[in-house]
């Protein structure tokens, strides 16, 4: 679940900075 979470914030971040 750590390396989950860890990729699914990266997925979170790269899709937040492409919607800004």
């Amino acid at each position: 679940m750590a390396t989950r979470g860890i990729g699914s914030r990266k997925f979170m971040q790269k899709k937040f900075t492409e919607l800004k």
